[in-house]
């Protein structure tokens, strides 16, 4: 745990940085102190030490990009914002702040031994060998802009630091009560009959009245907006349908499918003694016994395989040659292979239709791909010159296409697939990237072509009239209504077993089932005998022969579930040597990480800590 905390605290100098030199990204971020960018605007003072707007910034970037290498590209500079990430970012500066001042005023300095060890250890100044490499670590400090003086004080802060958060931490552990309680807190598991009112088999709900569904329908119209739809305009410039159809007569084995391949087949790893047994093979000799003698065991039988099935070397000569054929040597991954062809099944001709993209880009790679540039570049200058795209394609006779309306989703207004956007992946996220009235670069269609577009009207998402979507809302309700006579039977249940009636009796007058679950924990519950976590939880705070009610929210079959508690399992700490010991690191860990947090709470009584007038906007912007 105090590794975590120092992982959090002070990587940012050594970690971060060694990621980036060997990624060859540059440095992302190395305190402005080391820099000299004294004149910098400074975004908060910890006692006499200065945290400059660049070096924040180049921090929350660091901390942006890691976050959004681990979440995904959804997570953006505005999500991070409403976060809290730029407040965290300047906090955790403020941080390691305090313990550097800390540590310059107690005297304390790494040790020579320490720092040379810590620098001959590190990975990126290591040489193939694992041994420190000078050169190296001077081309790293280069990269970085760092001297070596700069580089040594960071490494000694950094250290210290640590040293500093071991102190703190060091002897940390979970008083035994402590671990055992909890253990039996988590641990503890109960076993309960449960009693499902499925929402289904609620019968007889009235008819709303319509002022009913209009208000359900402006209560719930998140349910019933239309999406944003966006009028396209697109000009497409690729290969046309003659032309892929005269290249596709005119090479048919190009485009065929190939046939299965048995070979012979065995690989030497000197390229002259391979060329020597392919010339005894070739003069006659028996192929099995050639391989033999050259590699010492029988060739292999491949049986009959596929194309994709063999070194990629090996694979067009293999498949080109003739029946009976000898091929190679070849130069593979694995050394010269050699192969006779035992047997080939002909090649299989492949429709147009299923080789249309590969026709296309073998065109692209020739006189008609140059054609296609050229004419991009006529289609890019006549834009250029602030020509729309309708009259930039009009002008050079290119034909246009329009979609009327489309969603984020590819569906048009009537909630259907449109058929222009197959094919090109790219093209809806285009469509929604770029501004109305503006045309969008140059998109590859991945087919040996290209397509411009241009966004000509956007029509905002918005709330669908009631009666667009009357059946569905009154499906809703309706649904609604199912679900809170559901949960009022439920609680009328629990009231009748508070009351002493017995729930399998309750069951047999409802002509309902009951389930017995299998032991469960607070936390987790046992959804396969409706038991769902939110019940769980319910049924450990209740005693044994008592009931609760929660909803079941499964997909499948909802509604809502009364359950009684027909056992109760105590965990005993004492059998779990193990899982004790990993709840008292555990734990342990969190009180060290409590002590660090509040010895910086000390610090900051004793220390100066000002945010600068300009930091509450710079932070948030």
């Amino acid at each position: 745990m105090l590794q975590f905390i120092r992982s959090k605290a002070s990587s940012w100098f050594i970690k971060i940085l060694f990621f980036a030199l060997i990624a060859a990204f540059g440095l992302w971020g190395i305190n402005d102190v080391f820099r000299g960018e004294s004149a910098a605007v400074v975004v908060a003072r910890v006692g006499s030490t200065k945290i400059t707007l660049p070096d924040y910034q180049r921090q929350y970037q660091r901390q942006l990009k890691r976050l959004a290498g681990a979440l995904g590209p959804q997570f953006t500079d505005e999500l991070a914002k409403q976060m809290g990430l730029p407040q965290q970012v300047l906090n955790q500066m403020v941080g390691e702040a305090l313990f550097a001042n800390l540590a310059k005023s107690l005297g304390l300095r790494a040790p020579d031994d320490v720092l040379r060890h810590s620098l001959e250890s590190t990975p990126a100044f290591q040489n193939e060998a694992g041994q420190f490499d000078r050169q190296r670590f001077a081309r790293a400090l280069d990269q970085a802009g760092l001297s070596e003086p700069a580089f040594i004080a960071g490494l000694g802060g950094e250290i210290l630091t640590g040293q500093i958060y071991d102190s703190i931490g060091t002897g940390a552990a979970a008083p035994k009560a402590l671990v055992d309680a909890i253990y039996a807190y988590r641990g503890e598991k109960r076993i309960a009959d449960t009693l499902l009112i499925a929402d289904a088999g609620i019968a007889n709900i009235p008819a709303p009245d319509p002022s009913a569904l209009v208000k359900f329908h402006q209560d719930h119209a998140d349910r019933y907006q239309a999406p944003e739809y966006r009028k396209l305009t697109i000009v497409r410039i690729r290969i046309s349908d003659d032309q892929m159809a005269k290249e596709y007569a005119a090479h048919p084995e190009r485009y065929a499918a190939f046939g299965k391949r048995q070979f012979l087949t065995f690989t030497l790893t000197d390229e002259a003694a391979a060329k020597k047994a392919a010339s005894d093979i070739a003069a006659g000799g028996d192929f099995a016994a050639v391989a033999k003698k050259a590699s010492g065991a029988d060739p292999v039988d491949t049986a009959m395989v596929e194309k994709t099935q063999m070194l990629p070397e090996m694979a067009g000569p293999a498949f080109s040659a003739a029946e009976g054929a000898l091929v190679g040597p070849v130069r593979t991954a694995l050394g010269w292979q050699i192969a006779k062809v035992l047997k080939a099944e002909p090649n299989r001709p492949r429709p147009l239709s299923e080789v249309r993209d590969e026709v296309a880009r073998s065109l692209a790679q020739g006189q008609v791909g140059n054609e296609l540039v050229s004419i991009q570049n006529k289609l890019d200058d006549t834009l250029g010159s602030g020509a729309t795209l309708v009259e930039a394609a009009t002008k050079l006779g290119l034909p246009i296409e329009t979609i009327s309306a489309v969603s984020r989703d590819g569906l048009d207004a009537a909630g259907k697939p449109i058929a222009e956007l197959i094919g090109t992946p790219q093209l809806l996220p285009t469509a929604f990237l770029t501004e109305p009235g503006q045309p969008s670069g140059d998109i590859d269609d991945g087919a040996g072509g290209s397509y411009v577009l241009s966004i000509d009207q956007v029509t905002p998402a918005s709330l669908r009239p009631l009666e667009q979507v009357k059946d569905k809302v009154l499906a809703d309700w309706q649904a609604e209504a199912r679900d809170k006579a559901a949960a009022e039977q439920a609680n009328k249940i629990v009231d009748r077993i508070k009351l002493g009636e017995d729930l399998t009796a309750i069951s047999k007058s409802l002509g309902l089932a009951i389930k017995r679950s299998a032991a469960f924990t607070r936390d987790a519950g046992d959804e396969a005998n409706d038991v769902p976590p939110a019940l769980a939880a319910l049924l450990f705070a209740v005693r044994r022969g008592q009931a609760a009610t929660a909803p079941d929210d499964s997909a499948a079959n909802p509604g809502h579930v009364v359950a009684v508690v027909e056992a109760i399992q105590p965990a005993d700490p004492s059998g779990d040597a193990e899982g004790t010991k990993k709840l008292a690191d555990q734990l342990s860990g969190s009180i060290a990480q409590d002590l660090v947090a509040e010895f910086r709470k000390a610090l900051e009584r004793e220390t100066t800590v000002t945010l600068e007038p300009k930091a509450a906007t710079e932070v948030t912007n």
